[in-house]
C-alpha cells in the first residue's frame, strides 16, 4: 500500500497497520496520525518476519460491531 493509500484511508476515519522494513518512515506516519496508524517492522518477501503474535491493531478497543466482526476474522488468517 501505498503512502497515498494510507493517507486516504486516515482521511476516511480508518485505522491503519503499516507494514514496512523503513522503520524511520513508519514511526514518523505513526506520530503523525496517532491512534490511527501503528507501525510493525516486516520484510513482507520473508515469512520468518512475521509476527507470531495478535496484530497490535486488533487490540484497538471498537463499540462498531462490525468492526470487532472484521477484526477477529483477520487474527484467524
Amino acid at each position: 500500500m501505498g503512502l497515498g493509500t494510507l493517507e486516504l484511508f486516515v482521511e476516511e476515519g480508518a485505522k491503519v497497520l503499516l507494514a514496512d522494513m523503513q522503520d524511520q518512515r513508519g514511526l514518523d506516519l505513526e506520530t503523525k496520525y496517532p491512534g490511527q496508524v501503528r507501525f510493525a517492522h516486516i520484510d513482507v518477501t520473508s515469512t520468518a518476519s512475521f509476527p507470531t503474535r495478535r496484530s497490535p491493531i486488533a487490540d484497538t478497543d471498537s463499540s462498531e460491531p462490525s468492526m470487532k466482526r472484521r477484526t477477529n476474522d483477520c487474527n484467524s488468517l
